[in-house]
């Protein structure tokens, strides 16, 4: 959870590098944008089976994401990630914004496949993609693995970003959609296919901290 809160942030953490995009999937103007209702509300990580419940220190009981729409009509979408705080009256948990969003996204469909494609900000060298995959309730979600690049140089443009040990894919939104759709369904392109993330909508109500 911890790297893919830092993925979603655009924050860089020691030892960590991720896949990004010169160019926007969904288009300069957001033409290849789309819109669905299921992304919308608050997230947090499913229980996996055999794994035991992750324990925060206190009072932090757990994280989740928040998926608003940006405007009524629009098919741009908000994220922002926000840690649930005990509270100390006993009453519901308290949440608590994590610094660092929101974070504009596009969705785009290709193929029968839908990925998310967060804005660039000053902490990212370029647009992040998130692929999603819809499972009933739930919501598994994966990035990009640097290593298949580095295995697979030919299949399209790229460079390194030394400085960050970060993978920029540098083709235009015509070259990344091809290479989408040519190889999204491959799972080594994925990190943690396996094991990735699966996210379930939250039911409980919580408090905000002001």
């Amino acid at each position: 959870m911890k790297r893919l809160i830092a993925g979603l942030l655009l924050i860089t953490f020691t030892g960590c590098s991720f896949v990004y995009t010169e160019h926007d999937i969904a288009g300069d103007k957001g033409e290849f944008a789309t819109f669905d209702l299921r992304l919308i509300g608050d997230w947090e990580c499913a229980p996996r089976d055999g794994q035991p419940p992750t324990v925060y220190p206190e009072p932090k009981i757990g994280e989740f994401f928040r998926v608003e729409r940006k405007s009524p009509e629009g098919t741009a979408v908000t994220i922002r990630s926000f840690s649930l705080i005990r509270s100390s009256d006993g009453g519901p948990a308290i949440e608590r914004e994590i610094e660092g969003g929101p974070i504009s996204a596009n969705l785009v469909k290709l193929n029968d496949r839908h990925y998310l494609s967060l804005q660039k900000t000053s902490k990212s060298p370029g647009h992040l993609i998130v692929r999603l995959e819809w499972n009933q309730q739930d919501l598994g979600i994966a990035l990009m693995e640097p290593r298949f690049f580095e295995k697979h140089p030919q299949l399209t443009p790229h460079r390194t970003e030394e400085s960050h040990n970060h993978t920029l894919l540098t083709g235009s939104v015509a070259e990344l959609h091809s290479f989408l759709k040519s190889h999204g369904e491959r799972v080594e392109l994925w990190e943690w296919m396996k094991t990735a993330p699966v996210l379930r909508k939250r039911e409980l109500p919580a408090k905000t901290a002001f």
